[in-house]
Formats: C-alpha cells, sequence, structure tokens
C-alpha cells in the first residue's frame, strides 16, 4: 500500500495565506537525500500556494515565492541563513533549512551538528523571521534514507508545515503582519 504525499491530504491545504515567501537553504552535501528533503518542502509550499490561490480573491501566482539557495555544506547554512536575514528580510515570511549530517566514524559528526544547529538556534530566536530546522542528523545512511522518502516521513516536508505553521500562527496577529513584498512581474 502507497503512502504517497499525493495520495494523502496533506495538513498544509487548511492553511491559507494572502501572500507566501519562503527562501529554503540547502546543503548539497548528500545530495541525493537532500533533494529528496527540498522535493518534500516545495511540494508542501505548492498545496499550500494552490490551495489559497483557488480561496482567496485577489490571490495572484507573484505572491507565491519559493527561493532555494544552495550551500556546500551544513556547516555553511548558518551563514546563508544570517546572509538573507541581514538582506532579504523584508522580502521572506520564513526560512526553510535542509541538510543531512551522517554519522561517520570520527567526532566530526558531533562537531558539525551541533555548530550548525546551535547556530540556527540563536539566529532563530533572535529574528523576527522564523527558521525552521530541517537538517537531518542520522547515524548512517539508511535512516537518512527513511526519512527523505516520498511520503508523509519526509522531513523536508514537515520542517516546511512547521514553518507555514508558525508563518500562519504570526499572520493570525495584526502585529506581525508585515505588507507582501514588491516584485517585478508573475515569477510562476
Amino acid at each position: 500500500m502507497s503512502n504517497k504525499t499525493s495520495s494523502t491530504p496533506s495538513l498544509t491545504m487548511s492553511l491559507e495565506f494572502k501572500y507566501l515567501n519562503v527562501a529554503i537553504v540547502r546543503s548539497s552535501f548528500n545530495e541525493s537525500i537532500t533533494n529528496r528533503l527540498l522535493n518534500g518542502a516545495k511540494r508542501e509550499f505548492d498545496i499550500a500556494k494552490d490551495y489559497s490561490m483557488k480561496h482567496l480573491e485577489g490571490a495572484q501566482s507573484s505572491f507565491y515565492v519559493c527561493d532555494v539557495f544552495d550551500v556546500p555544506g551544513v556547516f555553511e547554512v548558518p551563514y546563508m541563513v544570517n546572509q538573507i536575514l541581514n538582506h532579504g528580510i523584508a522580502k521572506y515570511n520564513g526560512i526553510l533549512t535542509i541538510g543531512a549530517v551522517i554519522k561517520g566514524e570520527t567526532a566530526h559528526f558531533e562537531y558539525i551538528s551541533g555548530a550548525t544547529i546551535n547556530a540556527l538556534q540563536i539566529l532563530n530566536i533572535s529574528s523576527p523571521v522564523p527558521v525552521s530546522l530541517g537538517i537531518l542528523t542520522t547515524q548512517n545512511e539508511e535512516q537518512a534514507n527513511e526519512r527523505s522518502k516520498d511520503d508523509r516521513s519526509n522531513k523536508g516536508a514537515q520542517a516546511m508545515l512547521a514553518l507555514l505553521s508558525i508563518v500562519a500562527s504570526r499572520s493570525s496577529h495584526p502585529g506581525f503582519n508585515p505588507q507582501p513584498p514588491v516584485r517585478g512581474s508573475d515569477d510562476g
């Protein structure tokens, strides 16, 4: 029995956005895994976009943008998130991070995953823009493959859903409702 996301209703379908601009910062290391995480995240974004455009009067494709920034490894993810926060803060409602750190035979796994997640936590709590964690830290490649399948267990999709939930919650409070960013043309 298939458990594909496309055959199972997404929780994203209940979230409506007048506009939605998300940055995804993806580590290209362990690329086959991070590609699947990215696909899961983009699928959830597209579900939210399609649902909102169908149910909100005046919604346009250009109001929903998902930009992807690739970096070499997870250690570089916080740097790029910081750059986006410092130079593009008015542009994005939220930032999603994607990566995969797989334990090897040395302490490298602990240093990289610990430093990266600590840096992202600091950026998240010190920024008005939410940062969602979609970085896998697994004991082996099998666990990473399990968490990046094309189904409801995809952690990229789950991290995007968490981000969208936070963005929706913020949007429901008047003090957190910024204006949509200005874009030149319909990118969609």
